[in-house]
């Protein structure tokens, strides 16, 4: 996601509980294909199977565990 966001210029704000957990949060490793996609279906693809979830406001990206 930290890669994600820089070239995509979004600002990330995690999580606190996921800080505690590094395999969860910024250091997950993710693949996926994704074509045509907007903003939101692109995090929904990286973020979705790793239990994630998000909410975003322009370039703020908030993600927190999945209920």
């Amino acid at each position: 996601i930290d890669q994600l966001a820089r070239q995509l210029q979004l600002e990330v704000e995690w999580d606190a509980a996921l800080e505690q957990t590094p395999a969860l949060g910024r250091e997950a490793s993710v693949s996926c294909d994704v074509r045509d996609a907007d903003l939101d279906e692109l995090l929904a693809a990286v973020l979705t199977p790793t239990g994630l979830t998000f909410e975003r406001e322009g370039k703020t990206v908030s993600i927190r565990r999945g209920e």
